[in-house]
């Protein structure tokens, strides 16, 4: 594995950019997320645990988003020569939307880009995730994926009825979306 470049500041929504890698392996571009152990020893052994678990929550729903068709290509994860490990997934070219009130590269999504992301986020509402801090890359083809899930979680021992609900609150946050994307002319 070879290091190609990091990836520009341009490229990725956030604060967490220093831990984010493009690297190339046999010509093919990969995403890589440095996450695990953490830089420095002033953590303590219950705050080391608390990131080894967000880094294999993370690992496990990268997996997941990548199986169900939602996520970039999971590759793996791997130690690097620095010792952390880091998520690998495939690069997707493209652009970031967090959802936010007006989500940065707000004014790049098209109707069917957010009719898109509605329909990743109910498909992981059927199956029992429940997407805290719900993130997409749409790709230059117009593809969109669910990114980066550290925080999302199993609704496994939810009720259909708190699925529904859940579902509702995707619908109605959707059509804000859509509404506000109309009244600004894109």
């Amino acid at each position: 594995m070879t290091y190609r470049q990091k990836a520009a500041h341009s490229d990725f929504i956030g604060d967490s950019n220093l831990g984010i890698e493009i690297l190339e392996v046999n010509g093919r571009k990969l995403f890589s997320k440095i996450k695990f152990p953490p830089e420095g020893n002033q953590y303590s052994e219950s705050q080391i645990k608390i990131f080894e678990d967000l880094f294999l929550n993370e690992a496990a729903y990268a997996k997941k988003l990548s199986d169900l068709g939602l996520g970039p290509k999971f590759e793996g994860v791997v130690k690097g020569p620095d010792g952390k490990y880091r998520i690998v997934t495939e690069f997707v070219e493209g652009f970031e939307i967090h959802l936010d009130d007006i989500p940065k590269n707000f004014e790049k999504l098209t109707v069917q880009n957010i009719k898109d992301m509605q329909a990743a986020a109910k498909k992981l509402a059927d199956v029992g995730i429940e997407t805290v801090d719900l993130q997409f890359r749409i790709g230059k083809n117009g593809k969109v994926y669910v990114i980066d899930p550290e925080y999302f979680e199993n609704l496994a021992n939810s009720t259909p009825a708190q699925r529904e609900i859940t579902k509702q609150l995707i619908e109605r946050d959707f059509a804000n979306l859509i509404s506000a994307h109309s009244r600004l002319g894109h």
